[in-house]
């Protein structure tokens, strides 16, 4: 919940990086941070087995 509430935090308009100042505080929103505290609580997840992998087996064959 808190990684959802910086995500909801992050402005519009940032790309990568942005700061923001208010009432004398500076805040410095960098997407890169975000994703990569995404990726380490996300590397521990159990997967569900591939369930919403694309089986492109038929395409492959007709693309022969």
């Amino acid at each position: 919940m808190r990684l959802e509430k910086v995500a909801d935090a992050i402005p519009d308009g940032a790309v990568t990086e942005m700061k923001a100042q208010d009432d004398g505080a500076t805040t410095l929103f960098k997407l890169r941070d975000l994703t990569a505290a995404y990726r380490d609580l996300a590397e521990d997840m159990p997967g569900d087995g591939g369930g919403d992998t694309e089986d492109l087996t038929p395409l492959e064959e007709l693309l022969k």
